[in-house]
């Protein structure tokens, strides 16, 4: 989400993510965490909680599921909550009105993305915003 103040407002569960596309060198900032029993703070979590985290190529809780958290799974809900992973950004530098910006049509031009060069903040130049399922990440690096 993309407010009107100029920030960005990214929170996941599970093991999409979501990628901030910043200057033509192909820096990019992950913003998200995957959440899976591989991670040893969810691991511990899941133990701490009475549950157990299978071994084997790809550790699953209860040994049924691959990931550590997630919208759904209700049997499972004790040890895979849908407590998300928030990160906030400010995208649009403080000097720009957010009052006056218009996002009818193409909400891009909020994120200084719209046609052209994009808009530089903080030494970077946000560009694109990439959001996928696990999906695309399995083959392609973030």
């Amino acid at each position: 989400m993309i407010t009107t103040t100029g920030y960005l407002v990214v929170a996941n569960v599970g093991d999409s993510a979501a990628v901030l596309c910043c200057d033509q060198n192909g820096e990019a900032e992950e913003l998200t965490v995957d959440h899976t029993p591989k991670l040893a703070s969810e691991a511990q979590r899941i133990v701490e909680l009475g549950g157990f985290v299978s071994t084997g190529a790809t550790p699953r809780v209860m040994g049924e599921i691959a990931v550590s958290r997630s919208i759904g799974n209700l049997p499972l809900k004790r040890y895979v909550p849908a407590d998300p992973h928030t990160v906030i950004r400010r995208i649009v530098p403080p000097s720009v009105d957010t009052n006056n910006m218009t996002t009818t049509g193409n909400t891009s031009a909020a994120a200084g993305g719209g046609g052209g060069s994009g808009g530089a903040f903080g030494g970077h130049e946000y560009r694109f915003l990439i959001v996928a399922t696990d999906g695309l990440w399995d083959v392609m690096p973030a």
